[in-house]
């Protein structure tokens, strides 16, 4: 639960409540200046009554917010990839294609797992903008055996995140078309389980 006593003060504050409001009957008010001080955790039980009483009524609510608060490298990340692969307009293509293949060559070695994870959705989106290429017979299914080690990685990424944010969805969404039906199905049914 590291810093979920953080987000969990500037949720309580940004509504307006004090601690008392929240924390009454379920910690300690030691526990709950310990917990929002993060120096402490709580049980998820107990963080689940905390949460009601703030107004989120689920954990992936809760930790939407805090990925939103903490994961600031990640989301970063995250947000130049998405914009390097949702330009659009003709005279950007090929500066698209080379900022896509640009970012695959930067991450794809990383030591962090997710920046390898957002490496290959750069790759499969230069693969598949090969406009020239993407339209011959086989194209698609050659990739796939070419690269059958980064999508088998990316798949392994994704089902090792016990809770999928909006974001691992979008880029499951996205790169779907490079996993095999079976895996396609594992991986929804992963993401049901969350939700």
């Amino acid at each position: 639960m590291d810093k979920f006593g953080v987000t969990l003060r500037q949720l309580r504050e940004s509504r307006g409540m004090k601690a008392s409001d929240i924390y009454s009957g379920i910690i300690s008010r030691t526990t709950a200046f310990r917990f929002e001080g993060g120096k402490t955790n709580i049980s998820t039980g107990k963080l689940l009554e905390i949460l009601y009483r703030v107004g989120i009524d689920s954990f992936d609510e809760f930790l939407f917010f805090h990925e939103q608060l903490f994961d600031n490298t990640s989301r970063s990340l995250n947000k130049l990839l998405k914009q390097v692969i949702h330009e659009q307009g003709i005279k950007i293509k090929t500066t698209k294609h080379k900022k896509s293949l640009e970012f695959y060559e930067m991450y794809k070695e990383s030591k962090h797992k997710e920046e390898v994870f957002l490496a290959y959705v750069a790759h499969y989106d230069y693969l598949i903008n090969q406009s020239d290429l993407f339209n011959q017979t086989n194209y698609h299914s050659q990739i796939l055996k070419d690269y059958e080690k980064e999508w088998d990685d990316a798949a392994r990424y994704l089902l090792s995140i016990e809770t999928w944010s909006f974001r691992e969805l979008d880029w499951f969404s996205f790169m779907s078309g490079c996993f095999d039906k079976e895996l396609r199905i594992t991986l929804l049914k992963s993401f049901k389980k969350i939700f």
